[in-house]
Formats: C-alpha cells, sequence, structure tokens
C-alpha cells in the first residue's frame, strides 16, 4: 500500500516538483494552497485515509505553517496528532512553540537524498 503524503506550500513549482519526485518514488500525493486548506481536505478525511506524513511551509498567505501547527494540536484535532510533520524553511532561525511541534526541519532549498531521507526517517 503506498504511502500517502501532504503537501502544504503556496508556491506552484515547489508543489509540481515535489509532487513529481514523490510520486516517482511510489508515493500517494495530495497538496493544499495554504495551511486552511490543508485542514478543510483533513477534517474530511476519516482516520484511515489521513496522510502518513505532511510536508508544510512557514510562509503562506491565509493560513501560514505556524496557524496550522497551532491548529493542528488543538483539543478537537487529536486524530492528526500522530501525523509526522515536517517543516520545509528557507529561515534557519525559525522558532516553534505552541501545542504541536514538528517532526523534523528541511531547510529549502534541499536536495532530493535530504527531502527522501527526511521522509523515510519520519514516515508512521
Amino acid at each position: 500500500m503506498k504511502k500517502k503524503i501532504l503537501i502544504i506550500d503556496d508556491t506552484k513549482e515547489i508543489h509540481d516538483c515535489l509532487r513529481m519526485a514523490l510520486e516517482y518514488e511510489d508515493y500517494d500525493v495530495s497538496s493544499a494552497m495554504n495551511g486552511q486548506d490543508a485542514i478543510n481536505i483533513l477534517t474530511g478525511l476519516d482516520e484511515k485515509s489521513l496522510p502518513d506524513l505532511i510536508l508544510l511551509d512557514l510562509m503562506m498567505p491565509i493560513m501560514d505553517g505556524y496557524q496550522f501547527l497551532d491548529k493542528m494540536g488543538g483539543p478537537d484535532n487529536a486524530k492528526f496528532k500522530k501525523i509526522p510533520i515536517i517543516v520545509m524553511s528557507a529561515k534557519a532561525d525559525v522558532v516553534f512553540s505552541g501545542p504541536n511541534f514538528p517532526t523534523a526541519r528541511l531547510k529549502k532549498p534541499m536536495t532530493l537524498d535530504e527531502l527522501f531521507g527526511s521522509i523515510k526517517k519520519n514516515l508512521r
């Protein structure tokens, strides 16, 4: 059974590159353009349909990655807490607080080796 990965990033080019690379490695890929789109997608899924891992950009319109992490860690979203989240950011000095922390971080731009290494290490 294919592992499911949700990409949350507002840059179409990044979506396209990640999707192509991940699908080539036989992952089932879905995507959202911001945190709110991702929340809408996730809340519509049952536990068996949830992604096995999330790739999350931090700087996005509407709902950024920080807000998404806060929302995911809320009491109404317990079913999401088991999903590993890999934050992708060009910012080196990222600080997280709140109820939900990312599982790992990748600095943009990243190599495919770094991406796949982090995914394999953090898949549930």
